[in-house]
């Protein structure tokens, strides 16, 4: 795990960079219901017909046992080394922007407000509207909703009832380039501002067609999962504050794996896993080793 905590900190560059990853809801206009696969699709190839520059990706889909991919996914287009993308979540209904960092938040502004106006035409043009929510206010919550990767296949297999909650949410996060100079004092700040943050931009308070009490239906699905122990406990809530970069990374490998990446496939780690991510490097060694 040294080794690899070395990696890590070695690229944490000097940089003042901010990129956003934002999600909204999608709406059919004529009911308000979550639109179907081919509805997302038909928006999504709408885009490049809109503004050029954007390259329509097929990803692999797993419907009624078969992999297909007559469905476009998401859509990129490349500038100066980084990627804008316009893709969806864990939902079929929850459309997900994702786009390259800028050096200040006015120009991070100003480039969201670009894509989103082309996002917005692609939707219009396919009966289609896009929700400032949190999450989606008359569909049901149910695994009919998640679209069919097999990575998302597969968490909706490993958590089981406990992931439900999660088949009608949507939520935005910003990503900070920090040295390795004042990513501690950048982290904790931001420790320290979360929870006025999630108080000042929660708007969740319509469930299933229902006025909810709740304003952050996230954040509650996440606490169902730990009070069940599906998930660690730590990873919910407000986090103490980090001494070191190095006490940050042990925290999080300490974590439980439930999937990692490898190359366009994915290993898969059962309930009875060995435990942490760095118990599970651990004991890969070893039996290389071996």
């Amino acid at each position: 795990m040294d080794r690899i905590y070395r990696q890590y900190e070695a690229r944490l560059k000097p940089g003042s960079m901010t990129g956003h990853e934002v999600e909204m809801p999608l709406v059919m206009k004529r009911n308000g219901m979550q639109p179907a696969l081919e509805d997302v699709s038909s928006m999504l190839l709408a885009i490049p017909k809109i503004e050029r520059g954007w390259e329509p990706k097929f990803e692999s889909l797993i419907i009624n046992g078969e992999r297909r991919t007559e469905y476009c996914t998401s859509v990129v287009r490349k500038i100066n080394g980084f990627a804008d993308e316009v893709t969806t979540d864990m939902t079929i209904g929850t459309m997900e922007l994702v786009i390259g960092p800028e050096n200040d938040l006015s120009s991070n502004e100003e480039k969201l407000k670009r894509r989103f106006s082309v996002i917005m035409e692609a939707a219009e043009r396919t009966g289609i509207a896009t929700l400032g929510l949190g999450i989606q206010p008359f569909q049901k919550r149910s695994f009919d909703n998640v679209i069919p990767k097999s990575r998302y296949l597969y968490l909706a297999e490993h958590f089981g009832d406990d992931l439900i909650d999660m088949t009608v949410t949507a939520a935005a996060q910003i990503h900070v380039d920090v040295s390795k100079e004042s990513a501690v004092r950048t982290l904790n700040t931001m420790i320290g501002f979360s929870p006025a943050i999630i108080a000042l931009t929660a708007n969740s308070t319509i469930l299933e067609g229902d006025i909810d009490n709740r304003q952050e239906f996230r954040g509650t699905a996440w606490s169902v999962m730990a009070r069940n122990n599906v998930i660690e406990e730590e990873r919910v809530g407000t986090p103490a504050r980090f001494a070191s970069i190095e006490d940050w990374f042990i925290r999080v490998v300490e974590f439980k794996p439930i999937l990692i990446a490898r190359g366009n496939d994915y290993l898969h780690f059962g309930k009875n896993n060995p435990g942490s991510f760095s118990r599970f490097i651990e004991r890969g060694r070893w039996l290389f080793q071996q």
